[in-house]
């Protein structure tokens, strides 16, 4: 089996904050605030968990002993990803003006190819609420952004969310294939059954969010 290394990859991970000096991802890190791209954000002081959860991302993604593609680079963007508002407008907002932001970095630099969004919890769809919400001038910025974003060649990944199915925020809105098209790429998290190295018996893990095409 090759090993896909990442060499000549870089992926802009969004998240809540990002230690650059860490041994995992040395230089290959560079971290933006995300007051530098077009959105309107506020910094407000982090908990531990989310002073450290950007970092453990992105050193599961390219860290040089833990990452599954240990060579490539990441441009970590900080944002109060649990501070906007669920669903809000804001947060709509945000994410536009950062695939946007983005599109416009791959012109100077063409590695660019991912992003990564760590979303947390968000408020849950039903199904009657689908097609009110691609109206919403705020929702359709955001799809065109997220179409401009697949038309220069980013693959874009929402982490599903940890709420289990049947939780009150059981689904991602904002990265749901039902919002938005085959556009995106929504993970969840698996269960391997104590046996990483034989994926058989791998399952959905209970407390993975889901998407509601299931």
């Amino acid at each position: 089996m090759v090993r896909a290394l990442g060499k000549g990859i870089t992926a802009i991970i969004v998240d809540t904050h990002f230690i650059a000096d860490n041994q995992e991802l040395g230089d290959r890190l560079k971290v933006v605030p995300g007051t530098e791209i077009k959105a309107s954000i506020d910094q407000p002081s982090m908990s531990a968990y989310e002073k450290e959860h950007g970092t453990q991302v992105a050193s599961v993604m390219a860290g040089k002993n833990i990452g599954v593609a240990p060579e490539m680079k990441v441009i970590g963007v900080e944002a109060p990803l649990t501070r906007f508002g669920l669903g809000s407008k804001k947060e709509y907002e945000f994410y536009s003006g950062l695939f946007e932001w983005a599109v416009e970095e791959r012109k100077k630099d063409p590695s660019i190819r991912i992003i990564g969004v760590s979303l947390g919890r968000i408020s849950p769809v039903l199904e009657g609420e689908i097609i009110s919400m691609r109206t919403a001038p705020h929702v359709q910025r955001y799809m065109q952004a997220l179409g401009r974003a697949n038309d220069a060649g980013i693959t874009v990944v929402f982490a599903a969310g940890n709420e289990g199915r049947g939780g009150s925020y059981a689904y991602g809105r904002m990265g749901d294939v039902q919002i938005l098209g085959p556009s995106i790429i929504n993970v969840g998290a698996v269960d391997t059954g104590r046996t990483p190295l034989d994926t058989s018996d791998d399952q959905v893990a209970g407390f993975s969010s889901r998407s509601l095409s299931e």
